[in-house]
């Protein structure tokens, strides 16, 4: 929210010259750099906070604040979740295009790799991979996680294996080579691009969804909790949680969270797609 705020205002902005019509006029321009309304919620929402502690902190004076008249508006999004037989469905159909093929692996091994986000999946390294383990801390909250390798992220691993990456997707050289072009990360373009493609393989699988990475870790808390795994297994599956560092590493929840992967994929693995 900060750089978006300098992109539009500059560095110099002080809290007395935001007021309802600069948070009108900074919408409009968010709107034109094609961001959603529920992103531009988020961003409202935390100069909200910006503003709630300085007046806690008698840094302001209330009179100044700008929300008091001003609604944050957003829009209701639609679940990001597919059901077993949808997730069978985009493992088993066959693909012609090898990008696609690719796509959905990425997906699937998302899925496999207790939803992990996309991020933390492209820029997972080799040295990371500990007695069948992948450790890590999580980009979005920077907390310590394990991630069980199954035979079924095994033998996606293996179809590109990286020199110093966990996948070779950061190496490859035609990717390196278009982000010399563009300014934003090259996961972020990987994911983009993964994003485009996952259309096509739902579209090829029958799976009626605007299919895109997220749909692998809500699916798998949606059929987790449609299983009776119990929520507070499904948040410590997905890295949430007030754990510490060392309760993390404890084996009994490491291996809740394994006997609980090990259903998923033993129920993924049962009956044929239809």
């Amino acid at each position: 929210t900060l750089n978006e705020i300098r992109k539009f205002a500059g560095d110099n902005l002080e809290f007395g010259e935001i007021n309802p019509a600069w948070l009108e006029e900074y919408g409009e321009y968010q709107k034109l750099q094609n961001k959603t309304i529920n992103t531009l919620a988020i961003h409202y929402r935390n100069i909200r906070v910006l503003y709630n502690d300085a007046i806690r902190n008698h840094i302001i004076k209330r009179d100044i604040y700008p929300f008091y008249d001003f609604q944050i508006k957003q829009e209701k999004t639609h679940k990001r979740s597919l059901n077993i037989n949808d997730i069978r469905r985009i493992r088993d159909v066959e693909l012609k295009k090898e990008n696609e093929m690719r796509a959905r692996d990425l997906f699937m091994l998302s899925f496999y790799m207790n939803g992990i986000n996309f991020k933390d999946l492209l820029l997972a390294r080799k040295e990371n991979i500990y007695q069948g383990r992948y450790m890590f801390n999580r980009a979005k909250t920077g907390r310590p996680y394990s991630v069980k390798i199954f035979p079924e992220t095994q033998e996606i691993i293996d179809r590109y294996p990286g020199e110093i990456y966990l996948l070779n997707f950061m190496e490859r050289k035609e990717l390196v080579n278009i982000k010399k072009d563009r300014n934003i990360p090259l996961y972020k373009d990987i994911t983009d691009q993964t994003n485009r493609l996952l259309k096509d393989v739902a579209e090829e699988a029958k799976v009626p969804v605007p299919l895109s990475t997220y749909y692998a870790r809500h699916s798998l808390a949606t059929i987790a909790r449609n299983i009776g795994i119990s929520r507070d297994d499904i948040r410590s599956i997905l890295g949430h949680g007030e754990n510490t560092v060392t309760d993390i590493y404890i084996d009994l929840d490491l291996e809740r969270i394994d006997d609980a992967m090990r259903m998923i994929l033993e129920l993924l693995n049962q009956g044929d797609t239809f």
